[in-house]
This record gives structure tokens, sequence and C-alpha cells, in this order.
């Protein structure tokens, strides 16, 4: 869904980026998921054990770096919700959104994070 979607500069690459990551990210939970078959199915003399269970310590290490980013970039969602435009005090505090929408987001938010 967020392939089809494009916001203005600055934050123009902010969704190929949360693009990029999800898609490593499902990249190396396939990795992790075919390392750990292959070690479920048993022996097998065609299949290097030691070199799947030494990969599966940086799959993790690597998913938890996306994670992490991941985490670091939700403040940029959150900011392309306010309007650039400054108000009195020359203070960007305002949402780009109607009140409606801003209440949805609220009620949506209570309801997902408590």
């Amino acid at each position: 869904m967020l392939r089809d979607m494009h916001l203005n500069p600055p934050f123009d690459q902010l969704i190929p980026t949360i693009v990029e990551l999800y898609q490593g990210k499902i990249a190396l939970l396939q990795k992790m998921i075919d390392a750990s078959s292959a070690i479920l199915a048993g022996p097998n003399p065609n299949v290097d054990y030691s070199t799947l269970v030494g990969e599966l310590p940086k799959i993790r290490a690597l998913l938890d770096d996306i994670d992490h980013l991941l985490f670091k970039i939700t403040p940029m969602v959150f900011a392309t919700l306010i309007d650039s435009k400054p108000d009195s005090a020359n203070h960007v505090n305002h949402l780009i959104i109607k009140k409606e929408q801003r209440e949805a987001l609220l009620n949506d938010l209570t309801i997902d994070f408590g």
C-alpha cells in the first residue's frame, strides 16, 4: 500500500525508505525461516549446519537494526501532519488535517495504544 503513496519534499524519501526497510526485513525473515527449516528437517549431508547456526545471530542483529531505524524515523511520519506555515508567534504548531480527521486520528491512536 505504501508504494502507491507519495509525499512532497522534504518528506519525499520517507515512504521509499520505509518500504525498503520492510523489504529488507522480509528478506531477512525469510532467510531465518529457511535456516530454521533446514535445521529442524534433520540430518542432511548437503547442509552446512555450522554456517546456518552462525548466520542466525547476524540475521537477528540486522533485524534489530532495521527495527531501530524504523523507530527513529517514526517522528518524521508525524511531522508530515504539521503545517509548515508559522503562527503569529512564529511557531509551526498546527496540523494540516481538519478537526474531524484529528479527532479520528487521536481515537485510533487511543484504541491502538491505550
